[in-house]
């Protein structure tokens, strides 16, 4: 694997999946086993709140984000880089590409 390719961009900080969209992405890439082996549970909620101390985001009330079932009370997080790499180690290397434009896509295939 090329080094550039994993090291080309600093992802930088955590992300959480939504399940439905994020995850079932992961699944059908058969990597959400390795999703959840490498997540932590993150907050139950989110708020940005500008230097004034006035809220200016708050996803407690974005009841659609919360995750749903057994893992309702814990919002899987993951480190961008680790999930970064999950991904480019699922790709044969000769698929790994660093500066090229895309052509197109085969999404829904």
């Amino acid at each position: 694997m090329s080094k550039r390719c994993r090291d080309i961009r600093n992802q930088g900080g955590i992300i959480d999946l939504h399940p439905k969209l994020g995850q079932l992405a992961l699944k059908q890439a058969v990597l959400l086993e390795a999703y959840h082996k490498n997540s932590l549970p993150g907050g139950e909620a989110s708020k940005i709140m500008k230097a004034n101390g006035r809220v200016f985001w708050d996803d407690k009330a974005m009841e659609w984000w919360r995750p749903q079932g057994p893992r309702a009370k814990a919002k899987l997080e993951i480190d961008r880089n680790v999930l970064k790499d999950l991904s480019l180690d699922s790709l044969q290397e000769e698929n790994h590409q660093v500066g090229q434009e895309t052509s197109g896509s085969f999404l829904g295939q």
